[in-house]
């Protein structure tokens, strides 16, 4: 392990170094970037949401047996905030797992350690009311249960009642949200023809005119682009948001010559994709938040479920083949305000 170790750079240089290598995927946006630092420096617990490049150079090393297990399509990136509710094609409330940017082949262990030490990370900074070990008792737990079930999103109607009346308590005010979506500032760039596209179709009407405006939004992709498109329809304002994409991190920290996208890929699997909705009733909550009251954007959402990925089918790759990563590519989402 030293000497593997002493090959890496330190996070200044890494960081870096990925950054660049992101670059050459997405136009980061330099000012986000930097306000992305910032959060970094302020805690453990968003320095270790931003810094998923850095835990994926330092898996191997640090848990060298667990590396090794089997693998599976791993979420990667997974932690306390990644988990969240929205709505199915039927309206149900769901409940599950909702970022999926960091998808790619690795040991099954990954996850379960990551979700336990961001669990770990947010009980020091007093966002969560457990102990350590019930923490990865409840983790446990939940990953054999859910094993036995052969695992899914939780339905939030005849079971896991519980469950139900903290999501519906958390469910954002409206008024709230569309006063940050309409501060969000005008986009004066220029989205791609495809991408264009994909917006426009998933309008309800497609004669609905729309501005476009710029939003500044998540940790682990704060720096990409995203762009809103806002409309008003039936006397009251929808919206939905692009974003450009990255391939996995774990490419980067492989220095792999790949630049598949396989968060598409566990969607498919699993059936999550949904239509076009409305947007409300969505939000992220931990279940037992120390302050409940406390309202919280989402991070990236690339290939999420609950915020309805909407991918051109003529853009969803095989589940093994080679979906290049170009610049400009990207996928729709439908932000949530979330009220009842």
């Amino acid at each position: 392990m030293c000497a593997e170790k002493a090959k890496l750079l330190d996070i200044v240089q890494a960081t870096s170094d990925f950054e660049n290598w992101a670059a050459r995927h997405v136009d980061l946006v330099r000012s986000n970037v930097a306000l992305k630092h910032q959060l970094m420096a302020s805690s453990s617990f968003p320095f270790m949401r931003a810094t998923f490049y850095r835990w994926a150079q330092w898996w191997p090393l640090v848990c060298p047996e667990l590396a090794r297990a089997p693998q599976v399509l791993a979420v990667g990136d997974l932690h306390v905030d990644n988990f969240g509710t929205w709505r199915d094609l039927e309206g149900r409330l769901i409940w599950g797992v909702n970022d999926f940017d960091e998808a790619w082949p690795a040991a099954y262990a990954v996850d379960l350690v990551r979700l336990v030490t961001s669990a770990y990370l947010a009980i020091q900074d007093e966002h969560l009311t457990l102990t350590r070990k019930q923490a990865f008792r409840t983790v446990e737990e939940g990953y054999r249960d859910s094993m036995a079930k052969g695992g899914a999103p939780f339905v939030l109607a005849e079971q896991h009642h519980w469950l139900r009346v903290i999501a519906l308590n958390n469910l954002r005010d409206p008024v709230v949200f569309w006063k940050k979506i309409l501060a969000c500032p005008k986009y004066k760039g220029q989205l791609p023809k495809d991408v264009m596209k994909l917006v426009h179709n998933s309008m309800p009407v497609r004669t609905l005119h729309y501005e476009m405006r710029s939003r500044v939004a998540g940790l682990g992709s704060l720096g990409h682009p995203r762009v809103l498109s806002l409309a008003t329809w039936d006397g009251a304002h929808i919206v939905r948001e692009a974003k450009q994409l990255t391939p996995s991190a774990w490419i980067w920290a492989r220095r792999l010559h790949d630049s598949r996208i396989l968060g598409t890929s566990i969607l498919l699997r699993t059936g999550l994709f949904a239509a076009s909705l409305p947007i409300a009733h969505m939000s992220r909550f931990r279940p037992f938040r120390r302050r409940a009251t406390k309202k919280s954007w989402p991070t990236a959402w690339a290939g999420r479920p609950p915020i309805f990925t909407l991918v051109a089918p003529e853009l969803l790759p095989p589940l093994n083949a080679t979906w290049p990563a170009a610049k400009g590519a990207g996928c729709i989402k439908l932000p949530r305000p979330c009220s009842t």
